[in-house]
């Protein structure tokens, strides 16, 4: 288990929905997981004040949570 939060977000702005990814403690999120315009995921990193270092376990689990998030955004978004 490693220290990142995910928080699955719906924005009537955003034709699918996205998660938030937060460092535990760490204030506000440091990049969401989302798809485009041409259905592919994507990961968006914030600017963000502080700078943030991930482990490659963490690596892992945003990819991991990434490829299980995919297929679900896509049915959700249509």
């Amino acid at each position: 288990m490693t220290g990142l939060v995910f928080e699955k977000v719906g924005d009537v702005n955003s034709d699918f929905p996205y998660l938030c990814v937060y460092k535990e403690g760490g204030g506000g999120p440091f990049m969401e997981i989302s798809v485009n315009s041409t259905r592919e995921l994507v990961f968006v990193f914030y600017s963000n004040a502080n700078d943030v270092s991930l482990t490659v376990e963490e690596w892992r689990e945003i990819c991991v949570r990434g490829e299980r998030f995919h297929p679900e955004a896509l049915e959700n978004g249509d």
